[in-house]
């Protein structure tokens, strides 16, 4: 707003004004009903909200309690989202549905004696405004759907838009209005340059009072006025340096932004009959509570112990017969067998002569059927020379290897991880694998911030030796409890937790 109220109102009417009130004076004497006048003028002049408005069902009244229930449920989604840690979303629907309440009501308030008409039996002026309120909350029912950048320039349409309404709506009094506030960590996200804390509203400035300072307390502390920036629509906060790392205003996370009150006196020319003769000045109080939503962690559970389990094991026998000794061109025969251990499968067995010297030719077959191998061979001696003779005698053994898979239990490392996030107060659980082969041996949860690399808490538990053994343990910091019950481990915040 570039003037203050009391000079806009006692402008004159510029050429544009008088053009328009010439369009509705022949509008109305086209259109004798209100109803059709009032969409007459809006198809001539464009504003579709209000055509729509004049035909719109229902009392004047009725069509406000609508518009509230909608503002509601806007509302009620800023609070989800801060609550879920979608902060910068959640602050600009609240703001956006304290800016709706505060046109709303004062829609209400200056036409109170029209609650109870209908749309058919008010001025153009009335159905207008009321039009541009509803465009204005359909629009905002879909806020979470759009980009941040786009919902901060409906944010801001809708302020400068109930501004311009609260501008005209023909009040006695213009009294200052908060419509609420956005912190640092939302308004980074469109502002090169942001403050602190920005406080918004109507009328936040009183020129006919030479634009009085406001009064401004944050978490106790009384801002210096040189750290106030007030404008007529805004005031913008920068925090003391104190104040700004008490409060962890940028709300990163790892130092994620504490709660904190805020209390703001605006002052203006008092609207009172005395007030206007005696050019007194009034005060306008507005509280706030700045939250950062429900703090939300990262829970990392880690467990392990060991589990018996039946492993096919491969296993291997060699069987080796006693010397087969052979003269010049004479055959020596042997046999091996083996048996292996019952419950053995997939039984394998070859054969071969060892530790033969001497030996003109040789031969082995090796069998195995169910449990049992056997293997067979023969060598026979060098052949004799021209003389009769050969080289000496020849010997060698037979050799029988034999291959089997047999089942054993062994013992095996065992070991899980899960990973949650807490929403404070709520809890988390994971569950083990719990058969009456695994034994758990302990467990350890690790608990940060969400998107902090830092660990913030954790736990160590030592399972008792009878898994049926309830167990309650507290985190190192006491932040945290672990519960323990039938193979579930239950992690929740305590009191102690820092808000």
């Amino acid at each position: 707003m570039n003037f203050p109220l009391s000079t806009r109102q006692s402008r004159r009417k510029s050429w544009g004004h008088r053009l328009i009130d010439k369009i509705v004076k022949g509008v109305r004497e086209r259109f004798p009903s209100r109803a059709l006048a009032s969409c007459g003028l809006c198809l001539i002049l464009g504003l579709g909200s209000g055509c729509g408005g004049a035909f719109t069902a229902g009392t004047i009244g009725f069509g406000l309690t609508k518009l509230q229930t909608t503002v509601k449920q806007i509302e009620d989604s800023g609070h989800s989202l801060i609550d879920h840690g979608n902060v910068v979303v959640g602050q600009q629907q609240l703001l956006l549905a304290g800016t709706l309440t505060a046109g709303i009501e004062q829609f209400r308030t200056a036409y109170n004696g029209s609650l109870h008409k209908t749309f058919q039996e008010v001025d153009i002026t009335e159905s207008n405004t009321f039009g541009q309120l509803k465009d204005l909350s359909d629009k905002a029912l879909h806020i979470e759907s759009q980009s941040l950048a786009d919902a901060q320039k409906l944010v801001l349409t809708s302020q400068t838009t109930v501004n311009e309404i609260l501008d005209r709506l023909p009040l006695t009094s213009k009294n200052p209005i908060f419509f609420g506030f956005e912190t640092r960590d939302v308004l980074n996200s469109f502002d090169a340059s942001p403050a602190d804390v920005e406080i918004v509203g109507y009328h936040l400035v009183d020129d006919t009072i030479g634009r009085k300072k406001p009064s401004v307390e944050i978490a106790g502390h009384l801002i210096p006025a040189e750290d106030i920036n007030p404008q007529y629509d805004r005031i913008k906060v920068t925090l003391p340096e104190e104040v700004r790392s008490q409060l962890q205003i940028s709300n990163e996370p790892c130092k994620p932004m504490q709660a904190f009150a805020i209390k703001v006196v605006v002052f203006s020319k008092s609207q009172s009959f005395f007030g206007k003769l005696f050019n007194l000045e009034q005060s306008t109080a507005y509280d706030g509570h700045a939250s950062p939503g429900r703090r939300r962690y990262e829970i990392v559970m880690d467990a392990d112990g060991e589990t018996t389990q039946d492993v096919e094991v491969a296993q291997a026998s060699d069987v080796t017969s006693g010397q087969v000794n052979v003269d010049c061109e004479s055959t020596g025969a042997t046999g091996v067998s083996w048996t292996a251990p019952q419950g053995a499968t997939q039984v394998n067995a070859t054969a071969n002569w060892v530790n033969t010297d001497k030996v003109g030719q040789q031969s082995q077959n090796a069998a195995a059927s169910g449990l049992n191998a056997t293997a067979t061979g023969s060598i026979r001696g060098q052949n004799k020379n021209w003389l009769g003779n050969c080289d000496g005698g020849g010997h060698g053994s037979l050799h029988m290897h034999v291959t089997y898979v047999i089942t054993q239990r062994q013992n095996q490392p065992l070991r899980t991880k899960g990973q949650s996030v807490l929403m404070a107060p709520d809890s988390v659980s994971f569950t083990l694998p719990m058969t009456e082969n695994n034994k758990w041996h302990s467990a350890h949860i690790t608990v940060k911030r969400l998107k902090c690399a830092d660990e913030f808490d954790s736990i160590q538990l030592n399972f008792p030796e009878n898994a049926s053994q309830n167990i309650d343990q507290s985190s190192t910091n006491g932040y945290f409890t672990l519960k323990y019950q039938m193979g579930t481990l239950t992690v929740s915040s305590t009191p102690q937790l820092p808000q």
